[in-house]
């Protein structure tokens, strides 16, 4: 799931890039949250490597770790960025989106890093 993380952060990044530079900044800030539970697991994936022997956890836990903070980041910067959405169909619309791929997105990746047996 790292080269999925990658390119999810890169599209994330040039979709927001590509609004500013139509002056759409709006636009920019709505596409951001989609891109914080990838950027965390990948700051994850290279920091549990580093975290695993200063403590009790197993590299697999920080990464399980990692995974529920950038899905609680990306909620709170979602739930942020649509309260200044003014027609509540449209809020509910982006919740429903950004929240779906959020959540489908970590469970994939949970699905990828825990071993089935």
């Amino acid at each position: 799931m790292l080269t999925e993380s990658v390119v999810v952060v890169i599209l994330t990044l040039v979709i927001a890039y590509l609004y500013l530079r139509r002056g759409q900044r709006g636009y920019a800030l709505a596409v951001l949250p989609v891109g914080v539970l990838p950027l965390v697991y990948l700051m994850g994936c290279v920091l549990c490597g580093h975290l695993g022997p200063l403590t009790p956890l197993t590299d697999l836990q920080w990464q399980v770790l990692f995974l529920f903070l950038g899905l609680a980041a990306g909620a709170i910067c979602e739930g942020v960025v649509s309260y200044n959405i003014k027609r509540a169909s449209a809020r509910r619309g982006y919740i429903i989106l950004c929240g779906g791929f959020t959540a489908l997105f970590a469970f994939a990746i949970l699905h990828a890093i825990i071993p089935v047996v």
